[in-house]
């Protein structure tokens, strides 16, 4: 009798949680024709930001401008893939390698260090939802992002995030940066100005292009190296679009017979799409010892004998996205 009271009880509890579930979800359920196809409104985030500044008057003013998909250059998407998500275009929204290899290291180092959001999360959490890490939150982020890979084009929704990731202090989208930074337009800014965003990531309040900490500029380096561009001789910038560096082709890759270790190429949180390897993110708010945690993976890296490889093929179909107007 009581084995059974105990089960209705459990059955009780576990059907208020769902109902409650459903009348939240039904709350904050986005519009996915509208996201997939209307303007770009501002995130969550931001409007959060706008609450928090007017309450804190020294902090900067919120920077963000949207752009469609057209003025986005083809290296800005390929930069951003290797550095954040190299299966962003062949998972679902959540990427299981990176969780289950995360989790195994995480488990070696007897602490959480690592974590593994897709592109898709990291939107739907900026878009949807907080920066709150609790357990729910996570919860609604993993049920709404494969909703949102259900409902709306990959194209779209790595357009979207271009728009929307955080990249220093009330600098919300990569047009708000370029400017900030290099006071141009994201359509004009150099492959390595879009290897400092990407590098700035997770934590682009401490590391960003104007910061110049030692973390930031290792993770800048071995981003271009792992998305596919080298340093060009001083002969070659005439024929260089991008002023500074030069696509790393198959050619140039067997001529200089290039052989390194996958220590040599990709740091914590950034892989080549074709290295069966986790992308592994630090979390912004915790405080760990990131140059350990990188010499972990790359000592095993190296034990491993892992060798660079040809770089992934990330611009052969071009990703446009006009359907959103800036705001």
């Amino acid at each position: 009798m009581a084995r059974q009271r105990i089960i209705c009880t459990l059955v009780g509890v576990f059907v208020i949680l769902m109902v409650t579930e459903m009348i939240y979800l039904s709350f904050i359920w986005p519009d996915w024709r509208q996201f997939g196809n209307g303007d770009l409104l501002e995130s969550n985030v931001m409007r959060d930001y706008r609450k928090k500044q007017a309450l804190q008057v020294e902090l900067p003013v919120l920077k963000w401008k949207a752009i469609p998909g057209s003025q986005i250059p083809e290296f800005v998407r390929a930069i951003f893939i290797t550095a954040e998500d190299s299966r962003f275009y062949s998972h679902s929204g959540i990427d299981w390698i990176a969780i289950k290899d995360a989790f195994l290291y995480n488990l070696n180092a007897g602490k959480i260090v690592l974590g593994a959001s897709t592109i898709s999360q990291q939107t739907v959490k900026n878009m949807f939802l907080s920066l709150s890490r609790s357990p729910i939150r996570k919860w609604h982020e993993a049920i709404l992002t494969l909703f949102m890979e259900f409902n709306v084009d990959k194209s779209r929704i790595l357009n979207t995030y271009l728009n929307i990731v955080e990249l220093g202090y009330g600098i919300f989208g990569i047009e708000a940066a370029a400017n900030h930074y290099w006071g141009k337009s994201a359509s004009q800014i150099t492959v390595e100005n879009a290897a400092e965003m990407a590098a700035s990531l997770p934590s682009p309040k401490k590391h960003n292009p104007l910061t110049r900490t030692s973390q930031f500029l290792e993770r800048k380096q071995k981003i271009l190296k792992a998305s596919g561009y080298l340093q060009p001789r001083p002969d070659d910038l005439e024929q260089n679009p991008y002023g500074y560096l030069q696509p790393l082709t198959e050619d140039l890759l067997e001529s200089a017979d290039r052989k390194s270790t996958l220590d040599e190429v990709s740091p914590v949180g950034m892989t080549p799409s074709d290295i069966v390897v986790p992308d592994l993110v630090l979390e912004e708010s915790q405080s760990v010892d990131s140059s350990s945690a990188e010499e972990g993976l790359n000592s095993q890296n190296h034990e491993d004998g892992i060798e660079e490889p040809v770089p992934h093929q990330m611009n052969e179909k071009r990703l446009e996205d006009d359907s959103f107007i800036p705001h």
